[in-house]
């Protein structure tokens, strides 16, 4: 999936339980709270004009989210 805006990718994440687990929150406002206060920005916004915030988003938030397991909640099915 190719996301053209950092903004779009940070606002379908944050509506997704996995991501909700990955952040430890218990839904969407506190995922997006999470993700300002972590990248250190007021705004998505900032994350499509700013290359210091873009560059926060990807270490802190999308190439662990990427690597975190997504499907914990089965794991203890097996």
């Amino acid at each position: 999936m190719s996301v053209a805006r950092l903004s779009a990718w940070v606002a379908i994440a944050c509506k997704s339980p996995d991501f909700w687990r990955f952040l430890q929150v218990s839904g969407e406002q506190e995922s997006i709270e999470q993700v300002r206060a972590r990248c250190a920005v007021a705004s998505r916004a900032e994350f499509d004009n700013d290359p210091a915030a873009a560059a926060r988003l990807h270490q802190l938030i999308r190439i662990p989210f990427i690597d975190f397991p997504h499907h914990q909640e089965h794991d203890d099915e097996f």
